[in-house]
């Protein structure tokens, strides 16, 4: 234990000891702020979309939240972007396309991929709304496909056994076409010698 005389000789000393350390190492310098990297995920503005592309929108900034999460606060649930930039009439708008759909010149595929993305956007189930989708391909189909979907055995009663039935359709008018222009090819008629 220092007793009392001894203790100015040593505050001093450990004064000097101090004084010696921070001369020998230099003044510690901070640390510099990283300089904040621009994000490599590209979102297009709001403005860039209407309505109709809001859907694509929506996708692209759940992409990018999800790729910068550590840059936001507010999580992703909390950010109401439906009230601000959906299509009120999106459904309504889908159920008139849906009902208003033409074969024309499109393929089979090509259409009922355009009929379940209509009927899904307007909210159309094809298990609950079957008999409406039915009825609807009983409008839109050519009368010769109608007639080989219900003349085939099981009779089709679900919206997915009509789809079925009418690509088996198409398949078959397309071998019945590829048969009779072979055939046409090969027979010739008869050469008068």
């Amino acid at each position: 234990m220092i007793k009392q005389p001894q203790l100015p000789q040593f505050v001093n000393q450990q004064a000097v000891v101090a004084a010696q350390n921070s001369a020998s190492t230099p003044a510690s310098i901070p640390a510099p702020t990283p300089i904040p990297r621009p994000s490599k995920v590209h979102v297009t503005k709001p403005l860039d979309f209407d309505s109709n592309d809001y859907d694509t929108f929506k996708r692209v900034i759940g992409f990018y939240l999800l790729a910068a999460y550590q840059d936001f606060a507010v999580e992703q649930d909390q950010i109401l972007l439906n009230k601000a930039f959906i299509d009120p009439n999106q459904v309504t708008n889908a159920q008139y396309k849906l009902s208003n759909l033409q074969l024309g010149k499109k393929s089979y595929n090509e259409f009922f991929q355009q009929f379940e993305i209509y009927a899904q956007k307007a909210r159309y189930d094809s298990q609950t709304h079957q008999t409406y989708l039915v009825s609807l391909l009983k409008i839109v189909l050519p009368l010769k496909a109608i007639t080989h979907i219900l003349s085939s055995c099981p009779k089709p009663v679900t919206y997915e056994a009509w789809k079925a039935q009418a690509l088996t359709y198409k398949e078959i008018e397309l071998e019945k076409k590829a048969i009779h222009y072979s055939f046409s090819a090969f027979s010739s008629k008869p050469h008068n010698s």
